[in-house]
């Protein structure tokens, strides 16, 4: 026979368990979306260029053959992602400084 302690009981657990759990999960999720980001930004912090498409370089509107570096990223058709730039303000993510070890190296790529 259940008595009222032990209905009680398992009422106060099947209440926790449908509230508490959805919100553990999403906490996961969330988590998990976070770190996925976060590696993201380590091995891929650039964009390309919104203004000239990455290429670098604007052409004229009246001569097409005509062309100059692009103003807004100086001609290196990228940008620092957002979170590059908000995680990594003062110092370089791993992308960067393997990159930066590479062209000082004796057989470098061209």
């Amino acid at each position: 026979m259940i008595n009222r302690k032990n209905a009680f009981l398992w009422l106060l657990i099947a209440v926790l368990v449908v509230v508490l759990l959805p919100a553990v999960v999403w906490l996961i999720a969330g988590i998990a979306a976070f770190v996925s980001y976060w590696l993201s930004i380590q091995f891929h912090p650039h964009r390309a260029c919104r203004a000239c498409g990455g290429s670098g370089r604007h052409t004229g509107s009246v001569w097409a053959y005509g062309s100059r570096p692009c103003g807004s990223c100086g001609g290196q058709g990228r940008h620092r992602r957002w979170g590059a730039q908000v995680f990594h303000r003062d110092q370089r993510v791993r992308a960067e400084a393997r990159a930066g070890e590479a062209s000082r190296r004796r057989a470098r790529p061209l």
